[in-house]
């Protein structure tokens, strides 16, 4: 609970840069999607305040084995997402969301 009080303080962008591992990025940027969608006041501060960089920079990120990404390989659609591509699933939301402008 305290963890969350001093994330909630932080800026997003040092939210995001702060999560410590997979599932806490997942809750910050799913906290962040949320804040931002249907405000457009808000993603525009959120733009300003630097929140694209760390977001791109966790959506780029891939730590997927081999196995996992072979081109024929289509068992993603049947088994749940590793924490990694939730993380990038959720960046990709908030670049979505951001995107939009005013929707």
């Amino acid at each position: 609970m305290q963890m969350q009080m001093q994330m909630s303080q932080q800026p997003w962008a040092s939210q995001v840069r702060n999560a410590r591992n997979s599932a806490e990025q997942v809750a910050v940027l799913k906290a962040l999607k949320n804040g931002l969608i249907g405000h457009p006041l808000k993603k525009e501060l959120a733009v300003a305040a630097g929140v694209l960089e760390p977001v791109a920079r966790l959506v780029s990120n891939r730590t997927v084995s081999r196995h996992d990404s072979k081109s024929h390989d289509h068992s993603f659609a049947s088994r749940p997402l590793t924490e990694e591509e939730l993380v990038r699933l959720q960046g990709l939301h908030v670049i979505a969301s951001i995107a939009m402008g005013e929707k």
